[in-house]
């Protein structure tokens, strides 16, 4: 603790790494929670298959396949609720929180006008890459896929995007780096909204406003948390 810090600094402080650890950890659950849903129906089918066929495997009893096929809404359930609470605290301990402030870089944004929204997705993560893809598709949206902050970089500077979905942590160039790039690459770069993705709330969210991005989405991106982002990003949009 610095010599200018008091008791409540320090406080919140370290109430920002509690919630930082829980939030990891939440979404190490989640994600296989999420993994379990998009991948246990294609196992499930090819188990009864090699069943039907004579191979052999072990025999699974039918409660567990039962507790399998099921395990992935449950958790999600459970997991909204603990997230619903660590929301709420997050209000009653931190009134003034950047995170929650208006859009500190909406200056000037506008989409296309297009019916379609499209999206440069920057994200490493297959199955993230899969999530976010499905419910883009799902609002209308067309997208790009980026594996990295360079090939995002090029990817805008080459294309027309109406809005950049960027995770924060890559390899090869991160997002922030690569959110600079592009606020810096003219002036479709300092128009395009940029939200970051992250499986954990930012420890030093002005850092994040800094670099150029407008939002924030926690990881895995939900429907109506993004539909409600893009009305707040451009109201006259209608989703």
């Amino acid at each position: 603790m610095s010599q200018s810090d008091g008791p409540a600094e320090e406080f919140h402080r370290q109430y920002r790494r509690l919630v930082h650890d829980m939030r990891t950890e939440f979404f190490c659950i989640e994600i296989n929670a999420k993994s379990l849903a998009m991948y246990t129906p294609t196992l499930l089918r090819a188990y009864a298959l090699c069943r039907e066929q004579g191979l052999d495997i072990p025999e699974i009893p039918a409660e567990h396949l039962d507790v399998l096929s099921t395990a992935a809404p449950e958790i999600n359930s459970l997991l909204d609720e603990l997230n619903r609470k660590v929301d709420e605290f997050s209000v009653l301990q931190t009134p003034d929180t950047p995170m929650d402030a208006a859009l500190q870089n909406n200056q000037g944004i506008v989409f296309s006008g297009e019916e379609s929204c499209h999206v440069l997705l920057v994200e490493d993560e297959e199955i993230h890459q899969d999530i976010a893809s499905h419910i883009l598709a799902e609002l209308g949206c067309t997208t790009d896929v980026a594996d990295n902050g360079i090939e995002a970089v090029q990817k805008f500077r080459e294309g027309s995007y109406d809005l950049v979905l960027m995770d924060l942590h890559m390899p090869m160039m991160d997002g922030m780096q690569a959110a600079q790039e592009i606020r810096a690459s003219g002036e479709n770069g300092k128009r395009v909204p940029l939200i970051g993705l992250s499986n954990i709330d930012p420890l030093d969210p002005d850092a994040y406003f800094r670099a150029g991005f407008n939002k924030f989405l926690l990881k895995p991106l939900k429907v109506d948390v993004f539909r409600d982002t893009l009305i707040e990003l451009n109201p006259h949009r209608e989703t």
